[in-house]
């Protein structure tokens, strides 16, 4: 009996490249499947080593500590493009502190690459996404606020790269802990830390790259090591020793040090707050009468911040007794709670920034609440800080241990020309502090000359004087009849 032939089985070759195209990448002009890591990822082979090394050590969590020109930005992109090329249908994330500085640093970079190496990556510019053929995407996001974490949550993570972690703020922690080492767990997916040295020596940056204990991978390569600023000899040196003759460096300042060698070191130079254990106390002195002022900073995305500042016409020192800052406040929510401290402190003022919005939202809570609402002093800026600090110096300011201005005191920093407070760190509290401690300072300092010294002759007198005046005032605006109809009950 004659065998039947064997039917061929038609191979719809369109629909094969196709889905190898939506795997892989557009590997149409490869001489085949096989082909494809070598020709796809040949951008790989512009990397040096200490970029290499970086992207193919198997850690789940690396740290790189690199000077400026160092290379940093581009083993990031070329990191993330790889991952996306591999991992098909995959997620890969690049943070940076604001979403403008992540569009500045890598998006343009990312286009680049792409035409370089014939990636035919689509972009998205208003969302900053990259979306790859196989279905990947890199999306570029800030993260300046709680908001923008909350965009981060839910999502499975290939690869998310930290960049400029030293300069985040105490939110790098939550965003870690909270939103990204989750979202890597289901596809075991890889955190990188990466920056150049910032002056306050703290935080998870720093703690990753010194705490063995984090379990964090250390890498650390500066522009001396990046062949491309070498192309011939002494180039890098000759730049940078004109650089440095701009702007007054020398090899053992701490600028130098962080900048181009890529090192740690602590600087309170740059900080803009200066305070020590001095200024620090456990409760105020009850022998004074305390009059207080509040601070408020108006935000949205951008916290909104209180601050309390006490004071007595009896001496000169003036204290922050109570800080509190909140992101996404509506105008209703800051003016009840602003309503409940006013019940708690009785305000002599409440210094509101009324920027932008804020006229509006002050006019609200005076109508409402009749709230002792005044415009804060923006004015002058730098000055008033340099005032304040000569108080910390002197003795004249005071904070708790425990508030929560240290937090941001310890971060906040001027930019190079020291002219600004870098916008890379919060300072929310420190500005409503500022709004009252400005206005509570005048008050501390009025006329004190004119008050008799506490066991002195005229100081009994000055002391009834003022609680009579007090007695008047109160009972005044309680029923409208002055203090001595209501005494004597007249009619």
């Amino acid at each position: 009996m004659a065998r039947k032939p064997t039917e061929k089985k038609h191979v719809d070759e369109r629909a094969l490249l196709r889905e190898f195209t939506r795997r892989f990448g557009d590997v149409s002009d490869l001489g085949g499947p096989e082909q494809t890591p070598d020709r796809t990822f040949r951008f790989r082979e512009d990397l040096f080593k200490e970029q290499t090394d970086f992207i193919d050590h198997p850690g789940k969590l690396k740290v790189a500590c690199c000077s400026r020109r160092a290379g940093k930005s581009t083993a990031a992109a070329m990191y993330l493009i790889e991952q996306s090329l591999r991992h098909p249908e995959s997620l890969c994330v690049y943070l940076a502190t604001s979403r403008m500085a992540a569009k500045r640093i890598l998006w343009l970079l990312l286009k680049q690459l792409s035409r370089k190496y014939d990636l035919k990556l689509r972009f998205q510019n208003t969302d900053l996404v990259c979306h790859f053929n196989n279905g990947s995407r890199i999306e570029l996001h800030g993260c300046s606020d709680a908001g923008d974490l909350d965009r981060l949550r839910g999502n499975k993570f290939r690869l998310v790269v930290v960049d400029e972690a030293g300069h985040f703020t105490s939110i790098l922690d939550e965003l870690v802990q909270e939103t990204i080492a989750p979202g890597c767990i289901d596809l075991d997916g890889t955190i990188c830390l990466i920056g150049t040295p910032s002056p306050r020596c703290t935080g998870l940056f720093f703690n990753a790259y010194h705490d063995e204990r984090l379990g964090y991978e250390k890498f650390h390569w500066t522009l001396h090591d990046n062949p491309y600023l070498n192309k011939k000899p002494g180039t890098t040196k000759k730049w940078l020793d004109a650089r440095m003759l701009q702007t007054n460096m020398t090899p053992e300042s701490s600028i130098y040090q962080r900048e181009w060698c890529g090192k740690f070191v602590r600087s309170d130079d740059s900080l803009v707050y200066k305070y020590t254990e001095k200024n620090f106390y456990d409760q105020l002195d009850k022998n004074y009468d305390w009059h207080h002022i509040c601070g408020v900073d108006l935000g949205w995305h951008d916290a909104t911040s209180f601050s309390v500042i006490a004071y007595s016409l009896e001496q000169p020192a003036v204290y922050l007794v109570d800080c509190w800052s909140q992101s996404k406040l509506l105008p209703s929510q800051v003016a009840d709670h602003l309503a409940k401290l006013h019940e708690e402190y009785n305000f002599t003022n409440i210094m509101v920034d009324t920027a932008g919005m804020g006229k509006a939202i002050a006019e609200e809570m005076r109508a409402r609440f009749g709230l002792p609402i005044q415009a804060a002093k923006k004015t002058e800026k730098h000055a008033a800080i340099e005032l304040l600090n000569s108080d910390l110096q002197c003795g004249t300011f005071f904070i708790q241990e425990d508030s929560p201005i240290r937090e941001e005191w310890d971060q906040l920093q001027w930019t190079k020309d020291f002219k600004k407070e870098h916008p890379a760190y919060p300072n929310h509290i420190s500005d409503g502090t500022l709004y009252a401690f400005r206005e509570a300072r005048h008050y501390a300092w009025r006329q004190r000359a004119d008050i008799p010294a506490i066991g002195t002759p005229g100081r009994l007198e000055y002391d009834l004087d003022q609680y009579w005046a007090k007695r008047s005032d109160a009972i005044q605006s309680k029923d409208g009849k002055g203090w001595w109809e209501t005494q004597w009950n007249f009619q």
